[in-house]
């Protein structure tokens, strides 16, 4: 069969033989490929260490007539090093790479995921000072992406003080840590325990700070973020 091109981002290789790796690649156009990259252990590999995880590369593949194809050609595009040179950085970049690589299909486009993964490792490379706070965004981003999507209340689409207005009639709201408590109004997706039991034991997981507010008013510190 004929070669044909794609750009992608590496996400991961296993060894293959006494000199090879297969390669899976996330790319724009096939979806996930896994490829099989000839030599590329070896010292004078032409790959180098153009296929490494995190690289945003241009391919030059063959179709196999199985589940691989073969990588005749790399070019790095990007190769995010800044990643690759921090630990936190890159636990938080190998997050993304395998959350992605679990959930996209061999040879099945999906142009918006590619772009995504894309925009996060780009966002990661910047050197961002809570490299976890960009992970978790992608991570909500995937699950939208995805058909999962999170049904957020109003604090967590905002950083802005949540009810302005007094609410002293309206019921306490508690939600998990790191997230924010309100009253029902303003967050109707959590409710406090039903119990005293379990209000006990929602304390002894989440810590005194999440026990529930008689009231959220302008006035009083009604809002709060988990450590």
């Amino acid at each position: 069969m004929p070669p044909y091109k794609e750009q992608g981002i590496v996400l991961r290789s296993i060894k293959l033989g006494e000199a090879d790796k297969i390669v899976s690649i996330l790319t724009q156009g096939s979806g996930k490929v896994r490829g099989v990259a000839k030599g590329i252990r070896k010292t004078t590999s032409r790959f180098g260490g153009r296929l490494e995880p995190f690289t945003h590369v241009n391919l030059m593949l063959y179709r196999g007539r199985g589940a691989l194809d073969t990588i005749t050609q790399a070019e790095i595009i990007a190769p995010h090093r800044n990643i690759r040179d921090d630990l936190s950085l890159f636990a938080a970049g190998e997050t993304m790479l395998e959350a992605v690589d679990k959930v996209s299909e061999e040879h099945e486009r999906n142009v918006r995921l590619a772009l995504l993964l894309l925009s996060g490792l780009r966002a990661l490379d910047a050197k961002p000072a809570d490299p976890a706070a960009v992970t978790e965004s992608f991570l909500l981003k995937l699950l939208s992406l995805s058909g999962f999507h999170p049904a957020l209340p109003p604090t967590l689409r905002s950083r802005a003080t949540a009810c302005a207005a007094p609410c002293a009639r309206r019921a306490p709201t508690m939600m998990p840590p790191p997230f924010r408590r309100t009253c029902s109004h303003c967050s109707p997706i959590w409710r406090p325990p039903s119990s005293p039991a379990q209000a006990s034991c929602w304390r002894s997981t989440n810590g005194p700070a999440a026990a529930p507010v008689r009231s959220c008013s302008a006035s009083s510190n009604t809002t709060w973020s988990g450590g």
